[in-house]
């Protein structure tokens, strides 16, 4: 029997971080809060009426709604966010249903900041789990991730419910206001009290990629590559790329590589559970040919377990060989996983860039990281 885990807390508070110890312990995750996107989009099951209630002015390029026109209204006047709660979590729910049903893993997470008051909880859920932090760091952690000033940012956290309200709620309650470490302690001892197996922890140093493959791509690599890559871009929160690829666009990229381009994918029990690429980081300037950029995409049930540094050794090996001496990434402001993961390998923080991408109708920071692969 599959355990559902509803994991909420206010805006700023970690929840994401959370999501991701879990999903690296085994769990299948669903980002309820994603998939409101995903019901007010045009074809969406709330977008006629969520239009209808906003009027036409909150619709923007490609009809799509304009999240920040909407919000602006939603968070400002209490009872223009009931109307459209009203319209969008039944919607939501209908589709998070879908979703837990289709799942075989044995615990699924549900995150959603909505969901006590919503019902999902009290439809889906068999725990509620609540990430807490103190409110300055939620104030801080607002500010930097959603590129708001201290006035905007507080609107959001006065919009929501007190944080006490979801704690005398909770099954279990996370605090995010110590370390990284501190946290993930807390989440591995409510893992073990659901008392269900955990994907297998390295034990030793390589005990774990003893059992995984690394090597260079082939053509007929092109559906697992395509598989790991659309699974992350579904996620909605580790890369930038906003739609998912066909398999003739994958094929063409992989007959396309160029002389110091390579894709290394990892295998475990014959199957691509990930891949790393490594590409000139401007092709069309010479001065710049000794520096090369890099992604890393793993599938969540094999993160934590050593295949994304396996793959970084491959394609360390293969930079080296091609004359590379550098190394950088681009990596979403609020992917602090992936930034702790590369810091780990190396690299350092070399600058953010305000408002590199757009996701969504909304702009986000990007991390700048670099590392050498020989002293500079």
């Amino acid at each position: 029997m599959t355990v559902v885990i509803g994991l909420t807390g206010n805006i700023g508070t970690g929840k994401s971080t959370v999501l991701q110890m879990l999903a690296d312990l085994g769990a299948e995750i669903i980002d309820a809060d994603k998939l409101a996107h995903e019901v007010m989009a045009p074809a969406g099951p709330a977008y006629e009426a969520v239009v209808g209630i906003f009027g036409p002015d909150i619709v923007g390029p490609g009809n799509h709604i304009d999240r920040q026109r909407l919000g602006a209204i939603a968070f400002r006047y209490p009872q223009a966010m009931t109307s459209l709660e009203a319209v969008v979590h039944p919607a939501v729910i209908a589709r998070t249903r879908e979703l837990v049903d289709q799942v075989k893993a044995e615990v699924v997470a549900v995150e959603a900041i909505k969901l006590l008051e919503s019902g999902l909880a009290d439809q889906l859920c068999d725990q509620v789990w609540v990430v807490t932090c103190r409110p300055e760091q939620q104030l801080e952690r607002v500010m930097a991730q959603r590129g708001l000033n201290e006035a905007e940012a507080r609107l959001r956290m006065e919009a929501q419910p007190p944080q006490e309200e979801k704690i005398a709620q909770a099954d279990v309650v996370i605090d995010n206001g110590g370390t990284t470490e501190e946290t993930l302690a807390q989440v591995e001892a409510a893992w073990q009290a659901l008392d269900v197996a955990a994907p297998e922890a390295e034990t030793s140093e390589g005990s774990q990629e003893a059992e995984t493959t690394v090597r260079p791509s082939a053509l007929e690599d092109a559906e697992g590559i395509l598989h790991v890559l659309n699974t992350i871009v579904r996620e909605q929160r580790f890369t930038a790329l906003d739609r998912e690829l066909t398999l003739e666009e994958e094929i063409e990229y992989l007959g396309g590589l160029g002389p110091r381009q390579a894709i290394f994918v990892a295998e475990r029990d014959g199957r691509i559970v990930g891949f790393q690429g490594v590409d000139l980081f401007m092709p069309a300037i010479g001065s710049m040919a000794h520096v090369a950029q890099m992604g890393t995409y793993v599938l969540p049930a094999y993160r934590g377990q050593g295949i994304g540094r396996q793959l970084f050794a491959a394609s360390c090996d293969y930079a080296r060989q091609q004359g590379y001496r550098k190394i950088v990434i681009y990596v979403r402001a609020t992917n602090r996983e992936a930034q702790a993961f590369y810091e780990r390998l190396g690299f350092e923080m070399a600058g953010r860039l305000r408002r590199q991408t757009l996701i969504g109708d909304e702009f986000e920071d990007e991390i700048f990281l670099e590392t050498f692969l020989e002293e500079p």
